[in-house]
């Protein structure tokens, strides 16, 4: 039993002693190198700093002649210097060039084929008739409006009435430019009575005399204001004469286009007075 544990003391023992041997022989070895002091060599004197490169130019590796090795030798030292021919295949140099390329295969195009699709019917769809009937649109907008809207509308301010005398032809329509009167001439006429109806005038021009005639062909039951209406439509027809004689001299006696040969109306009705009058209690419109 004593020398079964002796040899077992033993065999622990081994691998740490196998450990520090391999440590000293390292350390023996390496130690020197720690001691060692690299000195810079200085160039021979004989040297120069700028002594020009000397360059040796090639022609092209496909220019060179068949019995230039030397140019060859040059080309492939400087392709084998190039580290990545270490790694990567070199199909020029090395091995790789031996490798066989891959087999020919030949190709040859397409057969033509025409496709020419089957044209298929439409079926036949059956007829599908609507069961639902919409309600009307009435009853849609009764059932959808909301009960609680409300309407506001901004006050339509009153409008004035329109007032004063206006004047229209035979056609109903009406003349922007009429003639004038004095409204103090248009107040007097009225104190001796109301317009009824419209005042109806026709304008006759003759070549014999000088200015054309007017003729009432309806009164509006008042003579003051049928005179006034007349007076004020011939001063209107003297300012147009004088008008065109200055524009034509030559033709001292040529009465004016405006208001030849028709029929004009005057309407009284809505002149302020009469407006007041018409409106009273009993009046009729």
């Amino acid at each position: 039993m004593t020398a079964n544990k002796d040899t077992n003391k033993k065999r622990d023992w081994e691998p740490v002693i196998r450990m520090s041997l391999a440590i000293a022989v390292t350390a023996a070895i390496y130690f020197p190198l720690f001691l060692v002091q690299t000195i810079g060599t200085p160039l021979p004197a004989a040297v120069q700093q700028d002594e020009e490169v000397k360059v040796v130019a090639l022609p092209p590796y496909a220019e060179l002649r068949g019995r230039d090795r030397l140019g060859k030798s040059l080309y492939r030292w400087t392709d084998i210097g190039n580290p990545t021919l270490l790694i990567l295949p070199n199909y020029q140099l090395g091995f790789s060039r031996f490798q066989p390329g891959p087999p020919s295969r030949g190709t040859a195009p397409p057969p033509p084929v025409t496709w020419q699709p089957t044209p298929q019917a439409t079926p036949a769809w059956p007829p599908a008739a609507l069961t639902l009937v919409p309600p009307p649109a009435a009853q849609t907008m009764a059932e959808e409006w909301p009960q609680d809207t409300a309407l506001n509308l901004p006050a339509t301010p009153p409008r004035r009435p329109v007032t004063g005398v206006f004047w229209r032809d035979d056609r109903g329509r009406a003349i922007t430019d009429p003639p004038t009167f004095a409204d103090a001439d248009l107040q007097q006429a009225l104190a001796n009575g109301l317009p009824s109806r419209m005042t109806r005038i026709e304008i006759q021009h003759h070549a014999q005399l000088p200015i054309p005639r007017l003729i009432i062909r309806q009164s509006c039951g008042n003579p003051r204001l049928d005179a006034a209406i007349m007076q004020a439509l011939r001063e209107r027809l003297e300012k147009q004469r004088a008008a065109a004689r200055l524009t034509d001299p030559g033709n001292p006696d040529e009465q004016p286009a405006r208001f030849r040969n028709c029929v004009l109306e005057v309407d009284w009705r809505l002149n302020t007075t009469a407006i007041a009058a018409n409106n009273a209690t009993g009046a009729t419109p």
